[in-house]
């Protein structure tokens, strides 16, 4: 399967993240990570997560495709 991402996009999220972690970290590392900070709740976001806030925009733009126009 190919990326979504450009090539050159990637090198340069893996090089801001070995700047501030200070180690360079695996595709799964990567993964965990942003599953953790997406399943954390949010005071933003009146204490939901933005999985949550994610679920709720995409089950709304199911049920009425105007909602994101």
């Amino acid at each position: 399967m190919s990326s979504l991402w450009p090539h050159s996009y990637t090198l340069s999220t893996s090089s801001h993240i070995v700047v501030y972690l200070g180690v360079l970290l695996s595709q799964s590392e990567l993964n965990e990570i942003v599953n953790l900070l997406n399943a954390h709740p949010r005071k933003t976001l009146d204490w939901r997560t933005p999985l949550k806030i994610y679920a709720e925009v995409l089950e709304k733009s199911i049920t009425d495709p105007r909602f994101l126009q």
